[in-house]
């Protein structure tokens, strides 16, 4: 693992996470970025859609891509820092979880639940230790 890059799932849960603080539609975010990154669009770079925008947003995409990044930059996600909050120990958790969602997409919602509850816990515990 690469602790200099945010990993796929990290920068799809960013973009996830920014598109809804923003209330930003995909076809709004895609707009915005486009009127941003006019300049470079007329010289070559590809415009961004709505179906680029919802594969990043579903971890569907390659973290290569200068697409990526520079959606990215517009949102302001740093794609080259990675994350430290996490503690070392949980790390090893983590990341087979999203090898989990990512071998069976189909239990990611179970998953995303599953980790709600957890931080409800913690949040109430923690507030209940205070």
């Amino acid at each position: 693992m690469n602790c200099n890059k945010l990993t796929n799932f990290e920068i799809a849960e960013r973009v996830k996470t920014e598109l809804y603080q923003r209330k930003l539609s995909l076809r709004k975010c895609c707009e915005a970025f486009n009127s941003a990154y006019k300049e470079d669009i007329a010289n070559g770079f590809p415009a961004l859609d709505k179906d680029f925008v919802q594969r990043v947003k579903k971890n569907k995409f390659e973290v290569s891509s200068k697409r990526v990044v520079k959606l990215c930059d517009f949102l302001g996600i740093d794609v080259s820092t990675f994350n430290e909050s996490v503690e070392p120990k949980l790390k090893r958790e983590f990341l087979q979880i999203e090898s989990a969602i990512q071998r069976n997409p189909s239990i990611e919602q179970q998953i995303r639940g599953l980790l709600k509850h957890i931080a409800k816990i913690a949040n109430s515990t923690t507030l209940q230790g205070s």
